[in-house]
């Protein structure tokens, strides 16, 4: 098989805060709409319920109520560097990002 025969390659990038300040958001989010007040040093995982001291329902459905909002689709931005990096990795591997 020639170089010109392989498979097209996948490459899978993590978002949340990786590429996109996802957390600063859902806490601006959150604090908005029910008063809670929480830093990105509360987050070391990402079990939402045991943060924010409520059942695991109540915390999804927060998530989902977050992902209609203008905060979630307007509001979130792009980590320093990340689109830079991007096309960086486009241009090396010729990858389509």
């Amino acid at each position: 098989m020639g170089y010109n025969e392989l498979p097209k390659l996948t490459v899978a990038i993590d978002v949340d805060e990786v590429m996109a300040r996802f957390l600063d958001t859902l806490n601006e989010y959150c604090k908005d709409k029910y008063g809670m007040v929480y830093n990105l040093a509360d987050y070391d995982k990402y079990e939402y319920a045991k943060i924010w001291g409520c059942t695991s329902e109540h915390a999804a459905d927060i998530v989902h109520e977050f992902f209609t909002s203008p905060h979630f689709h307007y509001g979130i931005k792009v980590v320093p560097g990340a689109q830079e990096a991007l096309k960086r990795l486009n241009t090396l591997t010729g990858i389509d990002l």
